[in-house]
């Protein structure tokens, strides 16, 4: 499996679709929970949005009239580890993919770094995936200093919603850095050590390459 996206990036940028199915087809199958997709937008935060995207685009409000729920039993905003629990008794080989910004913003958000640790917490194997191993090197430090009590939410009841499910924050923070950051099983150091390995296997086979052909090539003044 691809742990970088920088290629599908750019392939999406240049509208190579094509390229991009064949290369999934074996995967077009797979099922993922996505939460901006699963969660029903029309019943908690369409009419309440902010005034543009993260790309400065505008966004217009909707007018669907659905009852709006932020709490209680009809809420789906606030139910992250039920539905991760739920989904990790009842799925088999149900596993978290964890798709990382280039500036690993991911980080900072205090939904994501919850559903991580809970993930963690029923022990599913995670995956991370970044945008390349330069991305990775650049952030990766940022990592070492987060703490969930800093983390934002895009509304502020939303970030209290999850504190308040967190007993001890400083063992939650040891549990987070420990979870990404740990030097034998740690996903982003693991994460790091693979990439850095593929490239220097890329490398070393790049000189070996180059290197065949230069004692393939003729002396200077030799005879064919």
């Amino acid at each position: 499996a691809h742990r970088t996206y920088e290629t599908t990036a750019r392939l999406l940028a240049q509208k190579q679709t094509a390229i991009l199915q064949e290369e999934l087809r074996t995967s077009l199958l797979r099922r993922y929970w996505i939460c901006c997709f699963c969660v029903n937008q029309h019943a908690s935060i369409c009419d309440t949005g902010p005034a543009q995207d993260s790309m400065g685009v505008p966004i217009v409000k909707c007018s669907c009239g659905v009852a709006k729920h932020w709490s209680g039993a009809h809420c789906e905003m606030d139910k992250f580890d039920e539905m991760i629990g739920f989904l990790a008794a009842v799925v088999p080989s149900f596993c978290q993919v964890v798709a990382v910004d280039m500036n690993f913003m991911v980080f900072t958000r205090v939904w994501c770094i919850a559903e991580l640790v809970e993930a963690r917490h029923h022990r599913l194997q995670q995956f991370p995936i970044v945008h390349s191993e330069s991305s990775l090197q650049k952030s990766m430090q940022t990592v070492t200093s987060l703490d969930v009590r800093n983390a934002e939410a895009s509304v502020p009841a939303d970030k209290d919603r999850v504190l308040d499910k967190i007993h001890d924050f400083d063992l939650f923070n040891e549990d987070l850095k420990d979870l990404l950051l740990h030097r034998e099983v740690g996903l982003l150091s693991r994460l790091s050590v693979e990439l850095c390995s593929e490239a220097i296997g890329a490398r070393e086979a790049l000189e070996a390459a180059t290197q065949l052909a230069v004692d393939l090539l003729p002396l200077p003044g030799c005879a064919e």
